[in-house]
């Protein structure tokens, strides 16, 4: 196989905030913080233990308002497990072991898999590109639905899917998995009619560690009674740190995605010699996808470390990923073709320019054509 045998990379990016959309989300959510924490209290690293009335710290408790506030649900909760503890504690919320969950067919994120088959799972499985066809109702005790992209023929968008899940599964809650989307997109699940959004603080530059779980305070209300033991709380220091990264994240991600969507264009337009095709998309991070010309990718990503790349993700986007990423392709990628691996790179500038990228490319591209990364 060549590169010439295939059709140029296309793919489906999520419809995201522009720049002026994400100064004002960023201004918009420290009026939110400002309304939740008066005068001083924010410059506290916070309290401990399992204070009364809340049974959690004072300050995680307005914490957790002011993001409820924010993201406009009944209510949010912090949970320790990051993402995938934030998933766990919403299905062991909403299902009963041995339930049936309707989800799509693109393969599941591997730490939610666990969870799943922990809790005897059985999937349904459906295609959210024809849900339109479905005219039967589908028996569920849940639904789980990605906001990122898993695989490049993903296209859906969320405030058609919402509505028409709920048609097929009726009042079973449909919960989200939002990493990789929060205060890139305008609106999460939760507030476009699902009923619990769940998502990871590392990614958003918050601590490592801590999860949010947002959405119906029947259901959240039953999350904090499972975690009501002192070790299972977010201490006040950390829930504080929550907002202290995640006041970042608009203005920074709009960036990135703007670099990300012109190194895609610049590579697709051949200013790198070895690289035959780019996209900007979402699988599941912002990034780059590249086809190469020859299924050189590991010692072409090998080179690009050498010339200055990251050599691995830390939180996929976290407050300690500055420099660009050249990467593998995801594992859902790899599941949808083993040869990925060989023929495709993963292209992550994090924090870093355009100009600064396809100089680490180039400089890749040249030492893996010599056959010394």
């Amino acid at each position: 196989m060549t590169a010439f045998d295939v059709p140029p990379l296309a793919a489906h990016p999520l419809s995201t905030m522009s720049l002026d959309e994400a100064v004002t989300e960023q201004f918009r959510l420290v009026e939110t913080i400002a309304r939740h924490f008066p005068k001083d209290h924010l410059l506290a690293q916070g309290d401990l233990g399992v204070a009364e009335p809340h049974g959690r710290p004072v300050s995680t408790a307005a914490v957790e308002a002011c993001l409820a506030d924010f993201f406009h649900a009944e209510d949010a909760v912090l949970v320790m497990g990051a993402g995938t503890g934030a998933l766990r504690a919403a299905f062991f919320a909403v299902m009963p072991p041995a339930g049936t969950l309707v989800r799509h067919l693109s393969p599941v994120y591997e730490t939610t898999a666990v969870t799943l088959r922990a809790m005897g799972v059985s999937d349904h499985l459906v295609d959210f590109h024809s849900l339109g066809d479905i005219t039967e109702s589908v028996p569920a005790d849940a639904a789980l639905v990605g906001h990122a992209r898993q695989t490049l023929q993903d296209r859906y968008e969320l405030a058609a899917l919402i509505p028409q899940l709920r048609r097929l599964i009726g009042d079973a809650p449909i919960i989200m998995d939002e990493n990789y989307a929060v205060l890139k997109v305008a609106r999460l699940g939760v507030e476009l009619g699902a009923d619990l959004s769940t998502f990871s603080t590392f990614k958003l530059f918050g601590p490592a560690g801590v999860g949010v779980v947002l959405g119906a305070k029947r259901f959240i209300d039953r999350i904090r009674q499972d975690n009501r033991s002192g070790g299972c709380q977010v201490q006040g220091d950390q829930a504080i740190e929550v907002l202290r990264g995640m006041v970042h994240v608009p203005v920074q991600a709009a960036v990135q995605t703007r670099v990300a969507r012109e190194i895609a264009a610049r590579l697709d337009a051949g200013e790198v010699p070895g690289i035959t095709s780019a996209v900007m998309t979402n699988n599941a991070e912002t990034i780059v996808l590249a086809r190469l010309s020859e299924p050189v990718a590991p010692a072409f990503i090998a080179a690009a470390g050498a010339a200055g790349a990251s050599s691995h993700p830390v939180g996929a986007e976290s407050r300690y990923e500055l420099v660009p990423l050249v990467y593998r392709v995801s594992k859902a990628l790899l599941a949808e073709d083993p040869t990925n691996r060989d023929w495709l790179i993963r292209i992550n500038p994090n924090r870093g320019g355009a100009d600064h990228c396809l100089d680490i490319l180039r400089a890749a591209g040249e030492a893996s054509r010599r056959g010394r990364p």
